[in-house]
């Protein structure tokens, strides 16, 4: 059983949270990158990701965009108010990326806890969380949510991959990463 305190100081932790629209295409998608980030602030999503070239047994029959949306879970973009389907396609045409008459199909996934934030306190709540998740047994943390550690997709990834090897007794993720209890909130 984990104590209140741990309780309150998880609550403590905030992040930004992220919707991804998945476009089915009738066609490929013309693009030797994974991620394409969208910089320009007239698009309300700011990455695009192939599934594609970064798994080629993602469809048979046909290709996928996800759009990225960053937002906050009290925003229009999480809460739907914003027609984030117009935006992928209106965006995704504008980019060259595909036609209208191209798309199969579409579906939506919010995830609350995307990207830590970090702000004064974080790193002694930060602590206290992952200090009781270490007392309990088969208990195994990694990645940016289990860290409230910003790191790149590929080492989340990795991480995620060096999780699954310890559960299975193959390994250990900290002494892989050669995580200390300075490093685990480091932002």
């Amino acid at each position: 059983m984990v104590p209140e305190e741990i309780h309150r100081c998880s609550e403590k932790l905030d992040y930004r949270a992220i919707v991804f629209l998945v476009l089915q295409l009738k066609t490929g998608i013309m693009a030797n990158d994974h991620w394409i980030y969208i910089p320009e602030g007239k698009y309300l999503f700011n990455r695009i990701s192939i599934p594609g070239n970064f798994d080629h047994g993602t469809s048979e029959h046909y290709s996928q965009l996800v759009f990225e949306f960053t937002c906050m879970k009290e925003d229009e973009i999480w809460s739907g108010d914003l027609d984030l389907l117009e935006s992928a396609v209106t965006g995704g045409v504008e980019l060259g990326l595909f036609h209208r008459n191209d798309i199969a199909g579409s579906m939506l996934i919010r995830k609350a806890h995307a990207y830590p934030i970090y702000s004064l306190g974080y790193a002694k709540n930060v602590s206290a969380v992952l200090d009781a998740l270490d007392k309990l047994d088969c208990s195994v943390t990694s990645g940016r949510q289990g860290l409230f550690r910003y790191n790149n997709m590929d080492h989340s990834l990795e991480m995620g991959e060096y999780a699954a090897l310890e559960l299975l007794g193959q390994g250990n993720v900290r002494q892989r990463f050669e995580w200390t209890r300075e490093t685990w909130a480091d932002g």
